[in-house]
């Protein structure tokens, strides 16, 4: 159960660091765009390389709640008597934006908007079912 939690909140973390960097490569891009010539501009790295640790971020945060979720059926069975379930189903749900999004990454090569949109419903997700574990 101690190691479930641990890597729960290790994963919440990796994700929120994930969503932080979709929105500076969401504000590099907008910036980009709108050719402001900002010190942020020019302290940052190139645009490709943000998206680059964008996805090894979200990937990491991906096998991590995969193996969450794995435990979670493992130390809370039988699901539908516990009152995990909605958590669960929640978390599903985030781990179907991670994996939708990360396929269309390597399939398609979606990037920019799409991805920073993706990754931040994702993580809201996964902040809500923490939170709401935490709350009650």
């Amino acid at each position: 159960m101690l190691l479930h939690i641990l890597l729960s909140t290790l994963t919440l973390i990796i994700l929120g660091i994930a969503a932080l960097q979709a929105l500076l490569v969401g504000m590099q891009e907008w910036l980009l765009r709108h050719a402001q010539t900002s010190l942020l501009i020019q302290r940052l790295p190139p645009l490709e390389i943000m998206e680059l640790y964008l996805f090894r971020l979200i990937a990491t945060g991906f096998i991590l709640l995969s193996i969450v979720l794995i435990s979670s059926v493992i130390v809370f069975h039988p699901l539908w008597i516990s009152p995990i379930w909605q958590k669960l189903l929640l978390s599903l749900f985030a781990w179907l934006v991670f994996a939708i999004l990360l396929l269309g990454r390597w399939r398609l090569g979606w990037r920019g908007r799409l991805a920073i949109r993706c990754t931040i419903m994702g993580v809201l997700l996964i902040t809500l079912v923490y939170f709401g574990s935490v709350l009650l």
